[in-house]
């Protein structure tokens, strides 16, 4: 986003694409008709792109386009945080699984996604069923306060399934 307040960038159009704050097409306008209406309106002129032809402009206010791509780009990333991960084994006590599922519940009420990781017996990993069956069970006393992000998976010597918060 280039402001076109510059005169070596308004020297070299002749014409511009210019779009109002709302986004409605205000047609193709020279470059002083532009920034007479820029001023006019206390706003800023911003390139949009540079493929078209000619160049597509908004009249904006340029701070705050700035704030709301920072904000977007802080709710993409915060969506893209890794979850938080409870290992269990299939032999795993019941008393220490409902310690689990609290401490996964905790977590979900604070907003974070939880990866359940069931552990294979390394003798037994051609039997998958037990640990699904655990990880089935979990999921199901947190359907109140989660809901899966897919189907249970495997993952090297494990089953898996990530909750994300209702």
């Amino acid at each position: 986003m280039a402001r076109i307040g510059q005169q070596r960038e308004a020297a070299n159009l002749s014409e511009l694409w210019l779009f109002d704050e709302e986004g409605q097409d205000l047609g193709f306008v020279t470059v002083p008709e532009a920034t007479r209406l820029a001023a006019e309106r206390g706003l800023d002129l911003v390139r949009l792109d540079n493929m078209s032809s000619p160049p597509r402009f908004a009249l904006t206010n340029a701070a705050d386009r700035a704030a709301d791509a920072a904000r977007a780009a802080r709710v993409a990333a915060g969506s893209a945080k890794p979850p938080k991960e409870l290992r269990l084994r299939v032999a795993t006590g019941a008393g220490d699984v409902e310690t689990k599922r609290k401490q996964a519940e905790g977590l979900l009420a604070a907003g974070h996604r939880v990866k359940f990781r069931v552990e294979l017996d390394p003798r037994k990993r051609s039997d998958p069923a037990p640990a699904r069956a655990l990880v089935d069970a979990l999921t199901k006393s947190l359907a109140a306060v989660a809901v899966p992000e897919g189907k249970p998976f495997n993952e090297k010597g494990a089953v898996a399934v990530i909750l994300a918060p209702r």
